[in-house]
């Protein structure tokens, strides 16, 4: 027999399971349905003898690209933490680990956000006692660098060599920047805002970071661009086996845009959606349709090979502790 709270509590749970695994299905089904789409419009035949004819220097140069992003995105948590006050900063080497794995859970769960929560649940202790509030913050201001980074590289390369048919590129600059100043600034103005708000908001509001090294966060901002730039260098290694013709500025412009897609929330981490993206930004830079198309699958595939490492190693955690 059920006691009273049971009665109260069960019916709620099952809803709410019931609603994430509705939410996983729908996110599922339109990634399935953009790449379906995108299959139906092309030569797949043709395709695939285009994928077969990426030269393999050029796949493990994108695979070192994707590594060494990896490298800087953890350099940049590293100096973040640095920068709002960490105590007891991990070292390189142990926010390399931690970014792997959350790349890992970005790529392969809907929405790119499960990877920033192991990272910033996994440096909490770098904060001291109740350094939660303080490392999910850090992470916050991660991301909205990391945005700003991708739309000013995007923005200077589209500047450069505009992309006919391309355009409002601009707006997205200034709305990058906009969001930059907004996440800092809620990270910065947090601890005054605590005593308006009663309770367990306030507590964590009170415990948010504080901004004490402006030349760690100028490097933190500096590894967002290094970083969106490495990315873009991925995504020229690939299209550049394919067709030769295309210039570094064009992938500049092309693949951070279509990276953009990732943060789709409607999509498993922008699959289908990107896809789509980089055939058609690519076919606006006249490239073949089936170039741009082997392209989009060596993207992906570079990057599900670096993530499975990353599955690997949390594997390994898991079944080593």
């Amino acid at each position: 027999m059920r006691t009273a709270d049971e009665t109260e509590t069960t019916p709620a749970a099952t809803p709410s399971r019931a609603r994430v695994w509705v939410g996983r299905g729908v996110r599922a089904s339109i990634s399935l349905s953009a790449l379906a789409y995108l299959a139906s419009t092309l030569d797949l035949a043709a395709v695939m003898r285009t994928l077969t004819r990426l030269p393999l220097v050029n796949l493990a140069m994108a695979l070192a690209s994707v590594v060494f992003a990896l490298v800087v995105g953890a350099f940049r948590h590293r100096a973040l933490l640095g920068a709002y006050g960490a105590v007891e900063r991990p070292s390189l080497g142990a926010c390399l680990h931690l970014f792997w794995v959350g790349f890992f859970y970005n790529t392969f769960l809907p929405g790119s956000v499960g990877g920033d929560v192991l990272r910033a649940v996994g440096a909490r202790r770098a904060f001291g006692e109740g350094g939660a509030a303080a490392s999910f913050a850090v992470v916050l201001v991660e991301r909205v660098l990391g945005l700003f980074g991708l739309v000013l590289v995007a923005g200077v390369a589209f500047a450069i060599e505009p992309l006919e048919g391309v355009d409002g590129l601009g707006i997205w600059v200034v709305l990058g920047l906009v969001a930059t100043l907004v996440g800092v600034g809620l990270v910065a103005t947090g601890r005054k805002l605590a005593s308006r708000f009663p309770g367990f908001v306030g507590r964590q509001l009170a415990r948010l970071p504080v901004l004490v090294n402006r030349r760690e966060f100028a490097a933190a901002f500096a590894a967002s661009i290094v970083s969106h730039l490495t990315v873009a260098l991925t995504g020229h290694w690939l299209i550049a086996g394919l067709d030769p013709n295309v210039r570094w500025i064009t992938s500049a412009v092309v693949v951070p845009v279509g990276a953009a897609s990732a943060y789709f929330p409607l999509t498993v981490s922008g699959l289908g959606v990107r896809e789509a993206a980089f055939a058609s930004l690519y076919g606006i830079a006249h490239v073949a349709p089936e170039a741009s198309a082997a392209f989009a699958l060596a993207f992906l595939g570079a990057q599900l090979s670096v993530a499975l490492v990353g599955g690997a190693i949390s594997w390994f955690d898991t079944h080593t502790h």
